[in-house]
This record gives C-alpha cells, structure tokens and sequence, in this order.
C-alpha cells in the first residue's frame, strides 16, 4: 500500500508510476484527510510507502497529522509489521532532513521502521519564492522525474535498504531550522480577485484541511490547518487566487497528471444549474373514445376464403390461384 499526498500532481505521478510496477494499491493522503478516513485494512509483511512533496525542506504539516491519526487494521490484530517500509519524497532541488525526520514521526507514531529511503526530482512548484520555469524546462523535468520514479520502484520491488535521498550540503544544514517553522504557516497573503473569480468552488473542493470556503461567491480562507500545499491557488481555473504579490505575475503550474480546465467558460460552466425541472402535468381536452367499427370476419380477411360449396375441384383451383396472386402483389 503507498500513501501519497499532492497539491500539484507531482508526488501523484511519482505514486502512480510506482504503483505500475509495484503492483501495491495508492491512497490519497489529502482525501482521506478531508473525508476524516484513518483505518485501513492491511496484510502482516506487505509492502509499505509513503509518497509526499518537501515543503521548505520539511515534512508537509498535513502529512505528520495524518500519520498521528493512522491506524492499521489486521486480520489478527497484532500491530502491523510491514515487510518493508519506505518513502520517497518530491522536491525542486533536494529534501534537506526531511527523510530523517518523516521516520522519527513514524517509528513515534506507529512504532515502524523506515527501511529506505528516496528522492525524486520534479519542477520546483513552490511559485512563492519562484517561477516554475518554461514550459520546456518543466517538460524536461517532468520526464526525468518519471524515469527517477521507475527506478526507485524498480529498487523498492528489490527492498534496498538505506538513505538514498537527495539532501544537498546546504540544505541538511539549514533543514532542522525549517522544521522547527514548519507548523507556523501565514494564510493572511492569500487574495481573490473577485473581478476574475467565478465562484466555481474548485478551491474549496481541492483543499484536504476545509481551510478554503466559499462565502458571498468567493473562496474564504480560516483556521489554522493549512498545509500551504498551494493547490487553491495553482490550480484555479481562472487564476484569481495569489499569494500575497509575489505569486502575481508568476506561471502557474500543474502537473500534466492533472488535466486542467485553464479557461473561464469551463470554470463558468461548473457554476450553472444543470437541474432539470420536473415536466408539467398534461392537459387533456377530452377523453379520446375509439370509434365503432365492424369488424369483418376471419374467413372475409383470408386470401384464400373458401368457395360455395358446390363449386367443382376446378372452381376451387382458381380461387386459390387468384388469392396467392392477390397476397403476393405489392401494395399501393
């Protein structure tokens, strides 16, 4: 079973190509959050993942609350031992000490062991602090990042044990610092641009932490749950949403895991009332009575209606012949 979470799509398409070749079920980190699902059924000695981007060189906060919450379900009921345990963690450049820290939550939490651990490469999405790149840069990107995620299932499947992320000198140094901040995110920068928005909800519906509502036909941001995993704002259909100024001018960018509706008739369309109405009920101006007819006998409807009784063998020869040629003659 791999766990993931994305805001983007990219931990999704790492997930999702893991899964082709390792054969294990996915679960979405940020629906099972929202939808308040924390039991899950396993086998004793499967497979365990854990798929999740690096957000300022530490674990997402809506990753450690999940694993806080998790609970395994098994067919004995002793605790489960999985069989070996792993995660691999997105990111633009490195992922710092995240690694190291994602498995002192997990041996704290659920008393597991991580037995190894990766990083795959992918476009850097954080647009509060930069551009994502050119659209030919982020295609780059995103085939390397398929063939590092075919590799590390292909490592997973073989259960290589061992830290085999990508930390960066810098960015060890520097991680435990982030960590510490990690938990104190600011959603006061966010803005609409009413003039632009249309209402559509899609941001609503994307956040796994109901930090976004939709108030007066616009999004709303509260509480003190976000995760700052940006999907509100990356992928609005009519970019109304921003971070403060900084995200203004920037690219948006989603994975082409996702496919994105960018136009606002499509965002336009998602807010019509589709209902059908009930149909009226039927006027009737009078009650339809069938006419009286007579109706002939069955012998005058037969083409081959009997002749007088004493009509001669060669009499009842012609009428037969003439009734098959009366039958076999087209209509008019």
């Amino acid at each position: 079973m791999i766990f993931y979470f994305t805001g983007t799509g990219n931990s999704f398409a790492a997930a999702h190509t893991m899964a082709e070749i390792t054969h294990d079920e996915l679960v979405d980190i940020g629906e099972s959050y929202r939808m308040g699902r924390f039991g899950f059924r396993v086998e004793q000695g499967e497979t365990l993942g854990f798929v999740f981007p690096v957000y300022d060189r530490a674990v997402p906060r809506i990753v450690s609350a999940f694993i806080d919450w998790l609970a395994f379900i098994t067919p004995n009921g002793n605790p489960f031992v999985p069989g070996y345990c792993f995660c691999a963690i997105t990111c633009g450049e490195s992922v710092g000490t995240a690694a190291k820290a994602f498995a002192k939550e997990l041996k704290a939490a659920l008393n597991i062991r991580l037995d190894a651990s990766y990083s795959i490469e992918d476009v850097d999405n954080c647009i509060i602090k930069h551009s994502p790149g050119s659209p030919e840069e982020r295609r780059m990107r995103n085939h390397a990042a398929h063939r590092q995620a075919r590799a590390v299932a292909f490592s997973v499947n073989a259960k290589r044990m061992g830290s085999m992320e990508k930390k960066g000198a810098w960015s060890a140094a520097v991680g435990a610092l982030s960590a510490l901040g990690s938990h104190a995110i600011d959603i006061e920068p966010f803005t609409v641009d009413r003039s632009v928005c249309v209402g559509c909800g899609t941001c609503a519906r994307l956040c796994p932490t109901h930090t976004v509502t939709i108030e007066n036909g616009a999004p709303r941001w509260d509480g003190d749950q976000c995760t700052l995993c940006l999907a509100c704002l990356q992928r609005c259909p009519v970019f109304a949403i921003d971070y403060g100024t900084r995200t203004h001018d920037r690219d948006r960018y989603v994975n082409p895991v996702f496919k994105r509706t960018p136009t606002r008739l499509t965002a336009l369309a998602a807010s019509v009332d589709m209902t059908v109405p009930d149909p009226d009920d039927v006027v009737r101006q009078g009650e339809y009575e069938e006419p009286d007819v007579d109706e002939p006998s069955a012998a005058a409807l037969s083409p081959y209606a009997a002749p007088d009784a004493g009509a001669t063998p060669d009499d009842r020869a012609c009428a037969h012949e003439n009734g098959a040629a009366e039958t076999d003659r087209p209509a008019r």
